[in-house]
């Protein structure tokens, strides 16, 4: 299967403008846009596995100081069974949830990082020989410094406990890149 992880920072630095775009941005990737009066339709990373035995989980971690605190707790969802049934509603409805929140706090890398670790932990999640990807999302470093141990590809971290590919991607200019190098597997 593809267990495909998304890390959202909700912080008070992103605003509210750009967590609308970040979450419909993650939404419509993942399962595509429908047209109308959006324009035409455009297909979703579910589709890529039309035709296949593949099952596609998403998992949705939102973040700020930390991970319990946020308003909207994390959530898994299995997209498409390995017998081809597809099941994007409950995606979709979390997912437009966030419309509309303003973001506030810190940047807690680690909270995240150890929500991730949480799904992968679960065979329901992370079966042996899954494909593990995640796409951690932030404006700002992060407001502690022990993410290091879990992100990156050394010992003990996500991608050398699971195998995961873990693709750090920078929202704005106020975060070093140095950071986004090392938590990057």
């Amino acid at each position: 299967g593809v267990n495909l992880l998304f890390a959202l920072d909700e912080s008070g630095s992103i605003g509210q403008a750009q967590w609308q775009t970040i979450s419909t941005s993650v939404r419509d990737a993942v399962v595509g846009t429908g047209g109308g009066d959006s324009g035409p339709a455009t297909p979703g990373l579910i589709d890529q596995f039309d035709g296949t035995n593949v099952q596609f989980d998403v998992a949705i971690i939102p973040f700020d100081d930390n991970v319990a605190a946020s308003p909207f707790a994390p959530a898994s969802f299995t997209l498409r069974q390995s017998n081809g049934t597809e099941s994007t509603s409950g995606f979709v409805t979390y997912m437009n949830t966030f419309l509309g929140h303003t973001p506030a706090g810190g940047t807690s890398w680690t909270a995240a990082l150890q929500s991730a670790q949480g799904f992968l932990n679960t065979t329901s999640f992370n079966a042996a020989g899954d494909l593990n990807v995640m796409y951690f999302i932030t404006d700002g470093n992060p407001n502690t410094s022990n993410w290091t141990t879990l992100g990156g590809s050394g010992t003990g971290s996500l991608n050398d406990l699971f195998g995961l590919d873990l693709n750090a991607i920078a929202i704005g200019s106020s975060i070093s890149q140095n950071n986004l190098v090392a938590l990057d597997s």
